[in-house]
C-alpha cells in the first residue's frame, strides 16, 4: 500500500529496513515481521540507538514511550523516503506519516498526506480510503 521512490533502495532485492525506536505493546507484533516478505523484499527489523542511525531506515516505528524524542526523530526523517508510523497520540498531526489510535475499541490510523509527499512516499488510494486524512498542526 506504500511505494517508495526507486532511489530509496540500492537494488531490487535490497531488504526493507523496518526500524523500531522505543518500546510499546505494539513492538512485539512488529518484531514478528522480521524475515517476512513485502513486495518481494525481505523485512529486516533494526533497533537504532542514535537518531543519526535512522537515516538507514525505510520504515520507522516510534513507540509511544519515545515522546520526548519525537521532535528530533521527525526532524531527522522529514524529507527523507522514510515511512514514519507511531502510536504516539496525534502522531500524524504532529508531522508523522501514519498515526495509530484506538477509536470505538478498534485500532484505527490517520494519514498525513503532507508528510508522505515530503518523504516522496506514494500511498495507495485503497489505504487512503481506510484512514483518517489529517494535516500537520501549525502550532
Amino acid at each position: 500500500f506504500i511505494d517508495w521512490p526507486s532511489s530509496a533502495f540500492e537494488a531490487p532485492n535490497t531488504p526493507i529496513k523496518l526500524c523500531i525506536w522505543g518500546n510499546s505493546p505494539v513492538v512485539a507484533a512488529i518484531g514478528s515481521l522480521n524475515d517476512k516478505k513485502a513486495k518481494n523484499r525481505i523485512i529486516n527489523i533494526l533497533r537504532p540507538q542514535e537518531i543519526r542511525d535512522i537515516a538507514q531506515c525505510h520504515v520507522l516505528f516510534v513507540a509511544s514511550a519515545s515522546q520526548s524524542k519525537l521532535k528530533d526523530l521527525l526532524g531527522a526523517t522529514d524529507g527523507k523516503a522514510i515511512l514514519t508510523v507511531s502510536d504516539v497520540q496525534n502522531f500524524a498531526q504532529r508531522g508523522g506519516v501514519i498515526g495509530l489510535f484506538v477509536s470505538g475499541g478498534k485500532m484505527r490510523f490517520a494519514i498525513n498526506r503532507d508528510a508522505s509527499s515530503r518523504s516522496e512516499l506514494r500511498i495507495s488510494s485503497q489505504l487512503l480510503k481506510l484512514g483518517k486524512i489529517v494535516s500537520t498542526d501549525k502550532h
